[in-house]
């Protein structure tokens, strides 16, 4: 199997660990049996330049949940 960094997606997908949008980078995280299942159905796919992890990853929350925290964490 492939680093994790070099797999994005390339269909929305949710599973038990969150919901993933296009164009975003598998997580280190999933099962191997994930991954290659994920990249039978075309779901995922190999880039060849890996996605640098020092980088800010897009944040998919919702923006009234991203307030909603903001108010329970003052």
């Amino acid at each position: 199997m492939s680093s994790f960094r070099n797999l994005v997606f390339v269909k929305d997908a949710t599973n038990t660990f969150g919901q993933f949008k296009k164009g975003g980078r598998a997580q280190g995280r999933f099962p191997e049996e994930l991954v290659e299942s994920y990249l039978k159905l075309g779901i995922l796919e190999e880039v060849p330049e890996p996605i640098a992890l020092d980088g800010a990853v897009k944040d998919y929350t919702p923006p009234r949940a991203r307030k909603r925290a903001a108010k329970t964490t003052k």
